[in-house]
């Protein structure tokens, strides 16, 4: 807990730092199921692609739904998570949000391989709201999507990407470094640019997209990872949430815009973009951290009001709320 004065007044803001994470000793036996395991990825997903985006969401469907009863773990923490959340929701009501999401997951993981060699499939993805986009941009200081793991939201990238934006992306390493080439290729196909967030060149990349002033660099803010850390409000509980992206719109003067994928009934695709949001300028060293938690929540804000609009295609199997 950290306190920030401000006049008479004294803030209790709760921070938590970046975790420790010890790495794993690399055994030959979890290279090689590593390294099959990648090959097995590859292969499918050339097949993934032969057969379509159509077909891919019918079998990422099934699959999901496959998932949502083997996988006892993660539909317990699903359940859970919906009921920390809407707990004025039937428990029946609960578990079909929750089935739909597994299915949602798997569908659009497959799309996502399947359209990324379908230029019609991305480019018939509507970004609606480009105005804002624009007014982000006019800026002349870059911009910063927030995002959050709702729907498709690579797809969401490479719309924006193929709507004329300059994107990136910040994204976690995939343990499976075949799998993780896979996904970085196949952003890079679309104009979608990767920065790894746990690689040592991370904080030069950021630079240097920031630099370029034309560009808007998404980050996924749903998930408590161990990155630093602030406490904000969301579905009525603390939650810890990165500190980065607040950081560094302060930082850079970077706008923050929100736009999240929705797959309507007819199957049209689109991604609504919210109006930016400014951050101060000038911020006195003692009231940063009050700027940032304050920005973080606004973030965080929009992505609750999008998921209980659209529940069932959040990925619920996430355990969101950590002491």
């Amino acid at each position: 807990m950290a306190g920030n004065p401000r006049g008479n007044e004294v803030i209790d803001i709760a921070v938590r730092p970046a975790k420790v994470v010890t790495p794993r000793p690399k055994r030959w036996r979890r290279q090689a199921y590593k390294a099959v395991l990648g090959w097995i990825s590859v292969f499918a997903a050339a097949v993934i692609r032969f057969l379509g985006p159509g077909i891919a969401l019918r079998l990422g469907r099934s699959g999901g739904l496959i998932g949502w009863h083997l996988r006892a773990a993660d539909r317990r923490v699903a359940l859970e998570n919906l009921a920390l959340a809407f707990p004025e929701k039937s428990e029946d009501e609960r578990r079909r949000i929750a089935r739909e999401s597994f299915a949602r997951v798997g569908m659009c993981a497959l799309e996502w391989v399947a359209c990324a060699r379908h230029d019609r499939w991305i480019a018939e993805t509507v970004l609606e709201g480009r105005e804002h986009v624009d007014a982000a941009l006019a800026k002349k200081a870059g911009a910063i999507w927030v995002n959050a793991h709702v729907g498709n939201w690579e797809l969401s990238a490479a719309a924006t990407a193929k709507a004329g934006y300059p994107c990136g992306v910040i994204a976690t390493t995939v343990r499976y470094p075949r799998v993780n080439k896979l996904s970085i290729d196949e952003r890079a196909r679309n104009g979608v640019v990767t920065i790894e967030r746990d690689t040592p060149a991370s904080g030069r990349e950021l630079l240097k997209f920031f630099r370029r002033k034309d560009a808007a660099l998404g980050i996924l803010l749903d998930h408590d990872n161990n990155t630093p850390s602030v406490q904000v409000d969301f579905f009525g509980k603390p939650a810890w949430t990165a500190m980065g992206v607040a950081e560094l719109s302060i930082r850079f003067g970077a706008p923050v815009v929100s736009g999240f994928f929705v797959r309507d009934p007819d199957g049209r695709r689109r991604v609504p973009v919210a109006p930016p949001i400014f951050p101060p300028e000038n911020v006195p060293k003692s009231e940063q951290l009050r700027v940032v938690r304050d920005l973080t929540q606004q973030y965080t804000k929009r992505i609750e009001d999008h998921i209980r609009a659209h529940p069932q295609d959040w990925a619920w199997m996430h355990r969101r709320w950590k002491p």
